[in-house]
């Protein structure tokens, strides 16, 4: 959103408003609070039953991967890498434990939203170059 209003040159430096980071917070917290749980749930437990231990292990392993991948400056997605970080944890302990199916369908949303968002950004600057020119 800042971007927008750098490129439309509503500022003529890139500043976030105050009203721009309340409304990304506020999305944020209502998308968790609608659609989080269920993401929480199949994160938790559909993928594999997590322990403390299990929670412990993935968060030290995601950080140190996502703090690696800044250092270089390859652009991670943090989502991707707590899910995929118990997977491997999962596998670790109990392999057959794992399930696999679930990890499949996660592997394929990751897939498909690749081009679906290429789609939806080309869009969205379609329509706003319209809407700004």
């Amino acid at each position: 959103m800042a971007m927008l209003l750098l490129a439309s040159k509503v500022y003529p430096e890139f500043c976030v408003p105050l009203w721009v980071i309340v409304v990304c917070a506020s999305s944020i917290t209502a998308g968790t609070l609608f659609g989080g749980w269920n993401i929480i749930k199949t994160v938790g437990y559909g993928i594999y039953k997590v322990r403390l231990i299990h929670s412990i292990v993935d968060q030290i392993g995601s950080a140190l991967i996502i703090i690696s991948s800044s250092v270089i400056g390859a652009p991670t997605s943090t989502t991707q890498v707590v899910t995929t970080t118990l997977m491997g944890v999962g596998a670790g302990e109990r392999p057959h434990h794992v399930r696999w199916m679930e990890a499949k369908s996660i592997a394929a949303g990751w897939l498909l939203n690749i081009p679906a968002c290429m789609l939806f950004g080309a869009f969205y600057c379609f329509i706003f170059l319209k809407i700004l020119s």
